[in-house]
């Protein structure tokens, strides 16, 4: 982690700075002739589609020229005009008296196919016609969040035009995301209730890309932030096992999908979004733990001409936060765990978490 954050443009923590850059490029090379290259773009501008796309687009440019880039477009702007957001609170910010650590690990592929075997069997039927097989068009997923879902690699331009609705089936074997993402979760809730003494209620936040997920029509390839923070919220009772949260993140997540779907004006959408980010943040009784994914997207496939990437990463983070990309090979998944130095002690030895991580 030492050596990933003296590549960086500057300080994460420091990206929502009036002064600070909207986007930041380091090239850094090594002796042995590699080179490392660390693209810092601010949320302020773009979510994670808008930002691989973007470093897509500039490999591309840089490979085989301008004139093979797809054009981005930022109709967004035209759509969703500047509104007085002031009547809905910020976050609390995070307790800045403890010190903030990040550690990565690694969930391989094998670890995660016996993550699926555990909940192989338990896993509610779904109600909300977003079985796996029925949503393929051309081989690809189409119209789903990247890393939401196994098989192909996801279009960067969405077209959910010819989705199939699927009948009433169990569903089929949930994907690498939600399987690392509840086995995190998990060891969270207990590493609280030790603090604590006492269960709280636990709220996981997940990004949803809402990009053909609306009844708005926007361009393919759509820069710019279009996303909805999805807070997946359960309070543990007894013993909790890795099915239930399972259950409860993909029926959250299918749940605000369907209903994403009937937004049709700008307002709606803005009023859904903020109402999504506002609930249970601001309760000092409830652990809050936010969740980034860039599984799926094509990192791996960036070429400026000199080859493709043999490691794509994120930096240490000074708040609290539990991102996750591909591994090399694109069957495993490298998770960064930024948490409080006492609560990351806990954590990293919990038997439910160690038992999947080398």
């Amino acid at each position: 982690m030492e050596v990933v954050n003296h590549i960086i443009p500057w300080d994460i923590g420091e990206a929502t700075l009036i002064t600070t850059p909207i986007v930041g490029v380091q090239v850094t090379t090594f002796d042995c002739g590699g080179v490392a290259i660390c693209v810092h773009v601010s949320h302020t501008i773009a979510d994670g589609f808008a930002g691989a796309t973007f470093i897509h687009a500039w490999s591309v440019a840089s490979r085989v020229g301008v004139d093979e880039v797809v054009r981005p477009s930022f109709d967004l702007a035209s759509i969703f005009h500047a509104r007085d957001t002031s009547m809905f609170k910020s976050p609390p910010p995070q307790d800045t008296r403890s010190k903030i650590v990040t550690k990565g690990f690694i969930f391989e592929k094998q670890a995660i196919s016996r993550l699926g075997a555990k909940v192989a069997g338990l896993l509610e039927y779904d109600h909300q016609h977003f079985n796996e097989k029925f949503l393929r068009v051309n081989g690809t997923m189409s119209g789903c969040d990247p890393g939401f879902y196994f098989g192909g690699k996801p279009p960067l331009a969405v077209n959910t035009s010819n989705m199939v609705e699927a009948p009433l089936v169990r569903t089929s074997q949930p994907s690498r995301v939600e399987l690392v993402a509840c086995t995190i979760w998990k060891p969270l809730t207990d590493v609280s209730q030790a603090k604590h003494g006492h269960s709280r209620t636990s709220v996981l936040c997940l990004s949803l890309n809402l990009r053909g997920r609306t009844g708005i029509t926007t361009s393919e390839n759509s820069l710019g932030n279009f996303y909805i923070q999805v807070p997946t919220k359960f309070m543990k009772t007894g013993e909790m096992e890795l099915h239930d949260l399972v259950n409860i993140l993909r029926n959250k997540l299918r749940s605000v999908t369907a209903s994403s779907r009937k937004l049709s004006n700008s307002d709606d959408v803005c009023i859904t979004v903020m109402n999504h980010l506002d609930q249970d943040m601001h309760d000092g009784n409830i652990d809050v733990h936010h969740f980034t994914s860039l599984c799926k997207f094509p990192f791996y496939e960036t070429d400026f001409g000199w080859g493709k990437p043999c490691w794509v990463t994120t930096p240490s983070a000074s708040f609290e936060v539990v991102s996750m990309v591909d591994t090399s090979f694109g069957t495993g998944v490298e998770v960064k765990v930024s948490l409080n130095e006492v609560d990351m002690k806990e954590f990293e030895c919990h038997p439910d978490f160690v038992e999947f991580t080398p």
